[in-house]
């Protein structure tokens, strides 16, 4: 039976040898003003696309469409432009490359209650992943 400290440092040892693949990768930013456009990234890049968001308004970025097994979805983060409760800010979403190929990010701005109606907004990209 394998001892309690000697997994725990396996699976410290595993953890660490993957964020450092990850952070190894270049990080790609793109806008709104990217949208229809064709990127190209590597295996372990970052993608991290900044939006216009207000959440106080009940509207938010949401995947519409993505190829996970090429691109895998990450943490997404908001960032307000100022303090004041209410204040408009940016959305971030980010995908990690993780094998060769090509996705479509599709992202729609809309209410998540509102099933019926079409997206106040729409933002997409292709992005070809290489080795």
């Amino acid at each position: 039976m394998m001892n309690t400290n000697l997994c725990a440092i396996i699976v410290f040892t595993l953890m660490l040898g993957h964020t450092v693949n990850v952070l190894s990768g270049e990080t790609m930013r793109l806008t709104e003003r990217d949208s229809g456009s064709t990127v190209e990234i590597n295996v372990g890049d970052e993608l991290e696309i900044v939006l216009p968001a207000n959440p106080t308004t009940g509207f938010l970025w949401e995947v519409n469409s993505l190829n996970s097994s090429a691109l895998s979805q990450g943490k997404a983060d908001y960032m307000a432009n100022t303090t004041a409760i209410g204040s408009g800010g940016f959305e971030i979403k980010r995908f990690q490359a993780i094998t060769p190929g090509t996705s479509v990010v599709k992202l729609i701005f809309h209410r998540l209650f509102e099933q019926n109606m079409p997206p106040l907004k729409t933002f997409e990209v292709t992005v070809i992943i290489k080795k």
